[in-house]
């Protein structure tokens, strides 16, 4: 059986009259998707109202798409999203939004309560197929990542491990390749990086 798994990197949808129609000009590639897979690049959290209060302290101008992204997110037909990022800040902010993905239905890895759900996979099944997400913690969980990888490779049938990183531009960071070999040798068929 072919799958078709589409990947995009950050979402962030702020700023619209109509949230849900953020994403509609990429439904027609989305639809041609078994399983469908972005990183969440913010929480669905109210964002600060001033420009004094940022969100997240070390972001200045940052600010929280807020909770009507889960509307664009649901009418694009997101199956799943990765939560491990460095704007998935603060933690009760975190657990809000994970509460609003579960509600919504939207599969999520990379965040949670406490450490083992955060490195929890979301397994999908489509099909028969078992498509696993799982995200990358920080160089120096490198032994915890191979041993992650490893235990939901036993879980699925495909595993993309997606992975917030780099910097803006073509080159990569030096721990980008070593971290990108470490997950392809223990498991991984597919890294999604975005950043």
């Amino acid at each position: 059986m072919s799958l078709t798994v589409m990947l995009g990197g950050d979402v962030h949808v702020t700023g619209r009259a109509k949230p849900a129609q953020a994403l509609e000009a990429l439904r027609p590639i989305l639809d041609r998707a078994d399983v469908r897979i972005v990183n969440m690049e913010g929480l669905l959290v109210e964002p600060s109202s001033t420009g004094a209060t940022p969100d997240i302290p070390h972001k200045a101008n940052w600010r929280h798409p807020g909770p009507q992204m889960i509307d664009a997110l649901v009418a694009a037909g997101i199956d799943a999203v990765s939560c491990a990022n460095n704007v998935s800040y603060p933690p009760q902010a975190l657990l809000e939004s994970i509460a609003a993905l579960d509600e919504a239905g939207i599969g999520h890895a990379g965040g949670g309560k406490d450490t083992a759900d955060a490195h929890a996979p979301h397994i999908l099944n489509r099909a028969g197929t078992k498509v696993g997400l799982w995200t990358v913690p920080v160089r120096e969980d490198l032994d915890r990542m191979i041993a992650d990888i490893e235990a939901a490779r036993q879980r699925c049938d495909f595993l993309v491990v997606s992975v917030h990183w780099g910097l803006p531009g073509t080159a990569l960071c030096d721990y980008q390749p070593v971290v990108a070999r470490a997950a392809i040798d223990a498991g991984a068929d597919v890294i999604m990086g975005h950043g």
